[in-house]
């Protein structure tokens, strides 16, 4: 679908959203289709796949809108199936069966992994033509060891949630990457723009935040809900980085400020082994 973007934003929107139309019109079929044939979850499949029509059927009206009310109306109609299908899987009598945590992890893990290649790729498209000084060089080297740090940050505790006994659906961990996947999609931009210094500091500023609360909170959701020895140190050092960050924001440049990330994420990445990992949760996690 992104090959659909162009050089501008939504620049192919008709043929973007056709595109996402006809992908979720796929996943509708196929949840009648399960409906026809698993008599045990007749009333939850064909309940997602009416969810799901809707929330499609808003997003694809969104073609005949103008900026920016449609996107308004594509992210809604997006918001509107995420919710929906929340109520239907809790509240239906019909419940499905659990979640296999294994398999749910190991997508989403390879998901995170393309989305952040992806992120990267997007990146380096466009430096080709840049004027390179000490500044963009530095901006680069420490962007690039950010983007590592971010791969750790998010890998190092990863395979405890294949074992984490209390998560029967999917929920927690798919909607609080949405969040994640935001993060990664900004920070790049925030590497990229600090690497073309081409944003004044206030808007670097807010982009620089707003990426960094998004990924830790994306990251940090699922085991701050389900493993509460986690909870205190994780939140600690949560707010640490993000103080970091945003005094970074105030540096006189947005090459320091770059800078200032980076060592707010070492600081994360240092906590995390020295304190989170080190602690017992067997309790909440089954063994491997």
């Amino acid at each position: 679908m992104s090959a659909f973007f162009g050089d501008d934003l939504f620049q192919n929107y008709p043929a973007f959203v056709g595109f996402y139309a006809v992908i979720k019109l796929i996943l509708v079929f196929l949840f009648f289709r399960a409906s026809n044939q698993d008599l045990h979850s007749v009333s939850y499949a064909r309940k997602s796949a009416y969810v799901i029509l809707l929330g499609t059927g808003i997003s694809a009206f969104s073609i005949f809108m103008e900026t920016p009310l449609r996107e308004i109306i594509l992210v809604s109609g997006i918001l509107i199936e995420m919710l929906g299908i929340y109520l239907v899987s809790t509240r239906n009598l019909e419940k499905p069966k659990p979640v296999h945590r294994e398999h749910m992890v190991e997508r989403i893990g390879l998901l995170s992994i393309i989305l952040l290649g992806e992120s990267i790729i997007s990146l380096t498209g466009t430096l080709r033509n840049v004027n390179w000084d000490i500044l963009s060089i530095v901006a680069a080297v420490t962007g690039f060891i950010m983007i590592g740090l971010i791969w750790w940050i998010y890998y190092d505790s990863f395979p405890i949630n294949e074992r984490i006994k209390s998560m029967t659906n999917g929920f927690p961990m798919l909607y609080s990457h949405l969040f994640l996947a935001m993060g990664f999609v900004i920070m790049a931009n925030v590497i990229r723009h600090a690497i073309l210094n081409d944003l004044n500091m206030n808007e670097f500023r807010i982009l620089a935040i707003t990426g960094m609360s998004f990924f830790y909170i994306g990251k940090q959701t699922v085991y701050i809900v389900f493993i509460p020895p986690f909870r205190k140190r994780m939140i600690i050092n949560t707010l640490l980085c993000i103080f970091i960050t945003i005094a970074s924001t105030f540096l006189p440049k947005m090459e320091y400020t770059l800078v200032g990330i980076t060592i707010g994420m070492l600081f994360y990445t240092f906590a995390n082994f020295k304190f989170i990992l080190t602690k017992d949760v067997s309790e909440y996690v089954s063994k491997e």
